[in-house]
């Protein structure tokens, strides 16, 4: 059985690293202390923008 390339050097990869290079992280959002000031901003903004049509709609 012949193993492909791209998963040696990621097993070459694994072994140096000691960590799990295989994990699948796509979905995965970043916390607040990942992310940049300006994409917190841009986070903090879409949040208070949500939170005003939610007191909205309650009011109403």
């Amino acid at each position: 059985m012949m193993i492909s390339p791209y998963f040696e050097c990621g097993l070459v990869e694994y072994k140096e690293k000691e960590e799990n290079v295989f994990d699948d992280k796509r979905g995965r959002h970043k916390t607040d202390e990942e992310v940049d000031e300006v994409a917190l901003l841009k986070r903090q903004l879409k949040q208070k923008e949500h939170e005003l049509k939610i007191a909205q709609r309650l009011s109403s």
